[in-house]
């Protein structure tokens, strides 16, 4: 396992709130007990330029054969419920789609705490000093990082405060994919990756497909 990783995975980070949606879901997957369920996570804009997202769910019968599918609002607490009931995407790489929409959910409080300039800060300064990407990707994010604030934040506890509220967030998309998603590690490293990416990617329009290898 990347030494990274280790380092902050954590314990079952929340309890699931019901959902009523959710329950109808599994619901059916209970009635219907031979089949097997998948998601996607989709956010689109509409013609009022609103972002929005949605969460598709595909119901297969023994032979791989969908039998129904649905749609809904994406909302935490219907994700966390399907997430608790062992659903997966319906590959590693939406997966990872669905990571980012679940960190987001999580480093949106943490940003409205701290700021976004600061919380900004400590956001890439966390992700160089695990070592997460690659050394020229890394080289990157400090150009853009010296871009998007005025003074590197002063270390105190703040600033620790901050960090550990990140650190906090990855850990609980760890363990969703370890303990309820029974992901190998290797694949939960490279879905945290994408997952971050994707988050930084979305929350600062960053054109970095390219070299991160995405």
């Amino acid at each position: 396992m990347n030494s990274w990783l280790q380092e902050i995975k954590g314990d079952d980070p929340i309890t699931s709130v019901a959902h009523p949606q959710a329950q109808a879901w599994l619901r059916k997957l209970k009635k219907n007990n031979e089949w097997t369920a998948k998601v996607k996570v989709y956010t689109r804009q509409d013609v009022t330029q609103f972002y929005y997202t949605k969460i598709y769910i595909q119901f297969f019968d023994p032979q791989g054969i969908v039998q129904e599918q649905d749609n809904h609002e994406w909302d935490f607490d219907l994700d966390l419920e399907l997430i608790r009931a062992h659903i997966r995407a319906v590959n590693p790489e939406e997966e990872a789609t669905r990571m980012a929409k679940v960190l987001w959910h999580w480093l949106d409080r943490v940003e409205k705490t701290f700021g976004r300039e600061w919380f900004d800060c400590v956001m890439y300064d966390y992700v160089k000093q695990k070592k997460m990407f690659q050394p020229e990707v890394s080289e990157e994010l400090y150009g853009i990082e010296a871009k998007v604030r005025k003074r590197p934040p002063f270390p105190g506890k703040k600033y620790e405060v901050c960090k550990d509220s990140i650190e906090k967030s990855l850990k609980a998309i760890i363990y969703y994919l370890e303990s309820d998603l029974s992901y190998p590690e290797e694949e939960v490293s490279q879905i945290l990756l994408k997952a971050v990416y994707l988050y930084l990617y979305d929350h600062h329009n960053l054109k970095l497909r390219s070299l991160w290898g995405f």
